[in-house]
């Protein structure tokens, strides 16, 4: 801003309280590399412990989407930030490509939050087991034997004995109709976990979290690339009393909502905050509605103030023409159960028709079959 504007602001002169505000909603990383050091108030505002508190060394793209920092800027935060603020940090969000330097540079003795985004399986196996030395670690480093490849979520959990929050996602490679984790073999349990947001591929992994291998976990985020059905025998009936706040989404549309989305829901008895999107292919039957959502799971769900939603619902016909409930029929189940804030619409197509109900205001990201 020109200062020798009139009517312009100069942004020295706004108070510490709203330059706080301002600088909270730009990248920490251009925060970093363009304020320290340009002079003590700055410093003073940047190095504050509340705005430090998580640490967030990934830039924004175009797509709202985490990428790594340039290693020329990062190599001046590395060397002039983090010896000074390392004590205060709490969380951690980063990159693949920043992860040695980061860690290896200082420690982080109040570190209970490492989110890890753009991490292909191998390179997060390989920073785990040689790299990763922080302060909730204790300084141990697991080493491998050629071909002894570890369950990385074990072995997170083997890490960081005293970890409370726990944020995997955006891995690269594998197949998807294999479990993301190789969740079959795992035996290790944390006793401190008390939220968990994860990306896997199928539904089976879901189930084997909650297997009773976390028993504090109040808060489950999990986006499923695919539910589909299984000839595992990993059990879907047992209660999840500790359960308070879960979210699933999944964008494939899935077949196996009654026999394992259903389920899976009526176990969480004490939910009070409820995130779903999910898309549904049915046969000969009508659309996901107000009514059936209460009888499959709400009516078990005393506690709930909270339920965000987005489904879809396709119905395949096959030529025999049924009766399906109109848009107005749709909205008014909603209501009937007490859920005013609502959108929905009804598309029927020459061969079989399709539904999409979803809670006010959008939440989500992706707003599919408009």
């Amino acid at each position: 801003m020109n200062a020798s504007n009139n009517n312009d602001i100069n942004i020295l002169d706004l108070p510490d309280e709203i330059l706080l505000i301002i600088l909270s909603k730009l990248d920490m990383v251009d925060v970093f590399y363009s304020l320290v050091n340009l002079n003590k108030r700055f410093n003073q505002l940047v190095l504050e412990p509340l705005y430090i508190d998580h640490l967030d060394l990934t830039v924004k793209t175009s797509l709202d989407h985490n990428s790594p920092v340039d290693n020329q800027v990062f190599n001046q935060i590395r060397t002039q930030v983090l010896p000074r603020i390392h004590y205060e940090v709490n969380k951690i969000t980063i990159a693949s490509p920043c992860m040695e330097f980061v860690f290896n540079t200082v420690d982080y003795p109040q570190l209970h939050s490492l989110p890890l985004v753009y991490f292909p399986q191998e390179t997060l196996l390989q920073y785990l087991t040689t790299h990763l030395k922080v302060g909730i670690l204790g300084g141990i480093i697991v080493k491998l034997s050629n071909g002894n490849e570890p369950n990385l979520l074990t072995l997170i959990l083997l890490l960081c004995k005293h970890l409370t929050d726990l944020t995997i996602g955006q891995f690269v490679g594998g197949n998807v109709n294999d479990s993301t984790f190789n969740l079959t073999s795992m035996r290790l349990v944390s006793s401190t976990l008390t939220k968990m947001k994860i990306n896997v591929n199928i539904f089976d992994d879901c189930l084997y979290i909650l297997h009773g291998y976390f028993e504090c976990l109040s808060t489950f985020i999990i986006d499923i690339d695919r539910i589909s059905g299984s000839s595992s025998n990993i059990d879907n009936t047992n209660k999840l009393p500790k359960l308070k706040c879960f979210s699933l989404i999944s964008h494939f549309l899935t077949n196996a909502y009654d026999k394992r989305t259903v389920p899976l829901l009526r176990r969480m008895l004490n939910l009070e905050e409820l995130t779903l999107l999910i898309s549904v292919t049915t046969v000969k039957l009508p659309y996901i509605d107000g009514t059936h959502l209460y009888n499959d799971f709400l009516v078990q769900m005393p506690l709930l103030n909270k339920f965000t939603f987005s489904i879809n619902t396709r119905v395949d016909d096959k030529g025999v023409k049924i009766d399906l409930p109109s848009n107005d029929d749709i909205q008014n189940s909603f209501i009937q159960i007490e859920y005013q804030h609502l959108d929905s619409y009804v598309n029927v197509m020459k061969i079989g028709s399709r539904c999409h109900a979803y809670s006010l205001p959008y939440q989500f990201d992706t707003f599919f079959y408009i």
